[in-house]
C-alpha cells in the first residue's frame, strides 16, 4: 500500500471547504474554486494573513510556523474577514513538500478552511437562550 498519487489541486474544487497552499510568510501558491469565488479578488496579490481577523492575525501566524517547524498537522479556529462579512472557521493545517526539479521545498502549509460561522451563531443562541 505505499503507493504514490500525483494529482493537480484542481482535485480540491469539489471540497465545499476553501484549500490553500501558502508558503511559509503567507503568500498563496494556489487554491481551489470555493476560495476563488468567496475571494473575488486577484489570489497573486493576496496574502492569506489578509483575509484574517487582525487580532487572530499573530496567533495563526505561530500556529503556521509551528506547523511547519515541526512537520505536524494541526487544527485551528479563527476569523476570516472578506470584505465586511465576518467568517468563523475551522483550519486543518499541514505541511506541505513541494520539489521541483530535484529540489524540495518544505516550508508551505496545506490548509483547508471549514465556514463553521452558522454553527458558532446557533451555538451563541442557544447559550442565550439557556440564561434567560
Amino acid at each position: 500500500m505505499n503507493r504514490r498519487f500525483t494529482f493537480d489541486f484542481e482535485f480540491f474544487d469539489f471540497f465545499e471547504g476553501m484549500c490553500f497552499i501558502i508558503s511559509e510568510n503567507g503568500k498563496i501558491l494556489s487554491c481551489n474554486k470555493a476560495c476563488i469565488n468567496k475571494l473575488n479578488a486577484g489570489l497573486n496579490k493576496l496574502n492569506f494573513y489578509e483575509i484574517v481577523e487582525n487580532s487572530e492575525k499573530d496567533i495563526l501566524k505561530d500556529a503556521v510556523n509551528d506547523c511547519i517547524q515541526k512537520q505536524r498537522s494541526m487544527n485551528h479556529h479563527t476569523k476570516f474577514k472578506i470584505g465586511e462579512e465576518q467568517m468563523y472557521v475551522d483550519l486543518f493545517i499541514s505541511p506541505y513538500k513541494t520539489s521541483e526539479n530535484g529540489t524540495t521545498t518544505e516550508n508551505n502549509c496545506f490548509i483547508i478552511a471549514f465556514n463553521v460561522t452558522d454553527k458558532k451563531e446557533r451555538k451563541e443562541d442557544l447559550q442565550r437562550f439557556f440564561y434567560v
